[in-house]
């Protein structure tokens, strides 16, 4: 069964999060994904909590990145914010999939 979490993260300025992102959002594991915050994103995988924050965790380690991040499962049917209108297309798209 499909969740959907958000992992939040501390970003270092002085990294390139390019190639951990290429890496991360490849994994098959990730069935889809939203970036529209820098430090942020909204994953929708088969994966638990503790397995996902394993994944996260292993990319940051390869990509020489801080590992602290927190996810966290969400409804997507309860938000609200300011976000670009494609970023809220992603997330009504995604609501109705789990529903």
């Amino acid at each position: 069964m499909s969740r959907v979490f958000i992992i939040s993260f501390d970003r270092d300025s002085q990294k390139d999060y390019v190639p951990f992102n290429n890496a991360f959002t490849s994994d098959p594991a990730i069935l889809n994904w939203w970036h529209y915050i820098k430090s942020c994103y909204i994953v929708k995988t088969d994966l638990n909590a503790d397995k996902l924050s394993d994944l996260v965790r292993s990319y940051f380690e390869k990509h020489g990145l801080k590992k602290a991040h927190i996810v966290l499962a969400v409804d997507l049917d309860q938000r609200q914010g300011w976000l670009t209108d494609d970023a809220w297309k992603w997330i009504r798209e995604r609501a109705a999939e789990v529903d």
